[in-house]
């Protein structure tokens, strides 16, 4: 950045070797024509500084301080000390060799930013690349092939540098390198890019490695016809592969294919299952049958093939044809709504609600729960569990808690059995598959919900005793799961004194202050994504009702509206329009507007998803890292809540339990506003009180209002963050 030739005089001793025989390496002056190529790079480093919406030199890319601290370094001092670097070397003898390394530097800083805003980019990996860059450009300067270096780097790192330096001799070869390292960490990467290496030895087992990880993808593929990619899965002799191909070749393949481990060992044919096909219901028991099988065959360590398109396939059945039926006909009286049920045993009816965590109503849920108990024989919840090999079953209690059934399924156990399924509930968090959070957020999500102080105290004693088990076996990750499920349990009872901020370095949870949210200019940036659907339209006019022309500033474009405070602090509100949804029109614009706020240094720092659960999975990637507060509704399961303190690490999410309701969402949205207006920080404890104060009078707002989280009782949320910061801690030490 600004001052190359005072930064050259701080340079150490141990730097002067790179300037290969330079009597004086610190007065090094920069000619005129190579001055706007380090211009260049400070402009980078400026709009990497930028990247939080604060001109501070401190990147805030992760939750790590120490982390943000290495990154803000290797962005700014030692890309610094690269610009002397290249100035300095003496191997690097013309203007247009030192301009060419100069361009590349520039590019390494733009790169970076850009793929940390696409979500492509490990905050941890940024020092390495900036050391690494240095290694690349060493071996390209003296001509050699970089082949070996990207072998030994990070996939992160390797692919910007590849890029950067793709007229090196060994840019191809480290190419193929880069495509086999990301195949082996995204399989759902190989198909679309096979075609180029169709030649190579290894394409045959990349297919056959799609078989088995991603078997309805290859299915798709097969499915077309004389392409170039089908013609190289029907050329394949992996037995597997041959299944999946034959599949593909029949009219009912879709449906086939979730059974396609038991149609692999004879267990079940194309007849058997063909026989559901044209009945809805009995396609459904079909799945939760074979679902069952598998989670029994689990425990031995026999994964079936595909078991996650099972799932997925069951899920897609429990929504399509009982979940969403009856949440529509909320209205309608309970022998009409539910009608489409009866046929259901008790375990279809579990299946159907731990799958429909995200879309199902509490009144749908607590008739479903009612019903299941009812129709388990013995009326005894524990039967049921041993009837689903205990499948989902921590999801099950944690769906339980929410909904304040959990006692009830207790007591309906004999004596003895519920708290070893308590025990069990809060047991083996540190032994996931795929080292997966999942089923802890699950446990600090079902202690919020909790109320009574037993089963509490049961809980927490279960979480001690398994941090004690992990400190005795050494096991660092069981060691940071369960201290921080300890402490935020601990914190979260309404004696304790225990700051969560000193205990595990998350920011405050109680409070968000004012100048975070605020931009250089002292404008708070807000931004709302809306669907074009007839859900959206309806939730787009009972938004803007909430904007007096008296109080507000509306302006409106062909894509998105426009509105900007009048009186009070100044207040930016930026929402797409729901435009068509079935044209994708209402995602262009979402995408233009985004677009145009990064154009203009417009930085979200509060943002608002308007729109049910499915369409989340297209929000959360727009989101901008600069985010404090964000609504998310009915969205707030571990993945959602996972993907987006991927993103912005320091948020406070808003959540609720089921599908958000205007009577609350617009409250919220006006109390919030408010605060901001003011200029005050926003106490989500006094701001949540009155809110509750307001709903009072109103039973069915009441209601709904309960369903909704606030940050500081988000414990899944704070436990992300709190393992994030800890785990990052811990590897850094």
């Amino acid at each position: 950045m600004k001052g190359l030739y005072i930064a050259a005089l701080m340079i150490s001793v141990s730097f002067c070797a790179y300037a290969h025989g330079q009597n004086d390496t610190t007065k090094i002056r920069i000619p005129l024509n190579r001055q706007i190529f380090h211009d260049r790079i400070d402009d980078e480093q400026v709009k990497a500084d930028l990247m939080d919406g604060k001109r501070d030199t401190l990147l805030h890319i992760s939750p790590s301080p120490a982390i943000n601290k290495q990154a803000s370094d290797a962005i700014f001092k030692q890309v610094d000390w690269l610009q002397w670097r290249i100035e300095a070397d003496m191997r690097i003898p013309g203007t247009n060799e030192k301009i060419k390394y100069l361009r590349d530097l520039e590019d390494l800083v733009k790169d970076f930013q850009n793929r940390w805003r696409e979500h492509k980019f490990s905050p941890e990996l940024t020092a390495a690349l900036v050391r690494d860059f240095q290694k690349v450009m060493d071996m390209d300067i003296k001509g050699g092939s970089i082949e070996d270096l990207i072998q030994e780097m990070p996939y992160d790192v390797g692919a910007i540098l590849v890029d950067i330096f793709n007229d090196n001799p060994g840019a191809k070869a480290a190419g193929k390198v880069l495509f086999l390292k990301y195949c082996g960490l995204h399989t759902s990467y190989i198909l679309p890019n096979i075609l180029p290496y169709k030649d190579e030895p290894f394409a045959d087992s990349l297919i056959a490695v799609v078989a088995v990880k991603r078997p309805q993808e290859l299915y798709s593929y097969a499915q077309a016809l004389g392409s170039p990619t089908a013609n190289l899965i029907r050329r394949n002799e992996d037995p597997k592969v041959k299944v999946i191909v034959q599949m593909s070749d029949t009219k009912d393949g879709q449906l086939l294919f979730p059974f396609i481990d038991d149609l692999l060992s004879g267990k079940q044919t194309t007849d058997d299952i063909g026989k559901t096909l044209g009945n809805d219901v009995l396609y459904y028991k079909l799945l939760v049958k074979t679902e069952i099988d598998y989670a029994r065959r689990l425990p031995l360590r026999d994964t079936p093939m595909g078991m996650h398109n099972l799932t997925d396939m069951l899920q897609t059945k429990a929504l399509s044809v009982f979940v969403n039926t009856i949440n529509e006909l909320h209205e309608s009286p309970d022998p009409v709504r539910f009608k489409c049920l009866q046929p259901l045993t008790p375990e279809e009816l579990y299946y159907l609600m731990v799958l429909g965590e995200e879309d199902i109503f509490t009144s749908s849920y607590v008739y479903c729960y009612k019903k299941m108990m009812e129709k388990i024989p013995s009326h005894k919840g524990d039967s049921l569990l041993l009837n689903v090999w205990f499948d989902k079953f921590k999801k099950f209690i944690k769906m339980a808690a929410s909904y304040n059934t959990l006692g009830d399924f207790l007591r309906s156990m004999d004596d003895g059995h519920a708290m070893p399924l308590m025990a069990a509930f809060a047991r083996g968090l540190d032994r996931t598959a795929d080292n997966s959070l999942e089923d802890a957020v699950d446990v600090a999500d079902s202690y919020a919900s909790i109320n009574d102080p037993n089963l509490r105290d049961f809980l927490l004693n279960e979480v001690n005793t398994n941090y004690d088990r992990c400190l005795a076996e050494h096991n660092k990750r069981g060691e940071v799961i369960y201290y921080l499920l300890k402490t935020i349990f601990a914190a979260a009872d309404s004696n304790s004194h225990i700051d969560l901020t000193k205990e595990v370095g998350i920011p405050p949870i109680y409070r968000v202050d004012h100048k975070s949210l605020v931009d250089d200019s002292g404008r708070v940036v807000e931004q709302v994504f809306f669907y074009g659907d007839k859900d959206g339209l309806q939730s787009y006019a009972d938004f803007m009702s909430l904007f007096s022309p008296k109080e507000w500033r509306i302006s409106r474009t062909k894509e998105w509206i426009t509105i900007k405070s009048i009186h009070g602090k100044p207040v930016w509100i930026f929402a797409n329009l729901p435009l068509d949804n079935i044209s994708d029109q209402d995602a262009a614009a979402q995408k233009d507007l985004c677009d145009y706020l990064d154009k203009e240094n417009l930085h979200p720092t509060v943002v608002i998803h308007r729109g049910h659960s499915y369409h989340v999975k297209y929000t959360i990637p727009q989101i901008a890292p600069s985010a404090r507060i964000i609504i998310l509704g009915s969205c707030g399961g571990y993945k959602n809540l996972h993907d987006v303190l991927e993103v912005c690490p320091d948020a406070h999410i808003i959540s609720s339990k089921q599908t958000g309701t205007q009577t609350v969402n617009e409250p919220i949205i006006k109390a919030l506003n408010s605060e901001l207006l003011a200029g005050k920080d926003v106490e989500w404890i006094a701001l949540w009180n009155a809110l509750a104060r307001e709903f009072k009078g109103n039973a069915q707002a009441m209601d709904r209002f309960s369903d909704y989280i606030p940050p500081h009782k988000n414990l899944g949320a704070l436990f992300i963050k709190a393992y994030k910061i800890k785990m990052g801690t811990d590897e850094e030490n």
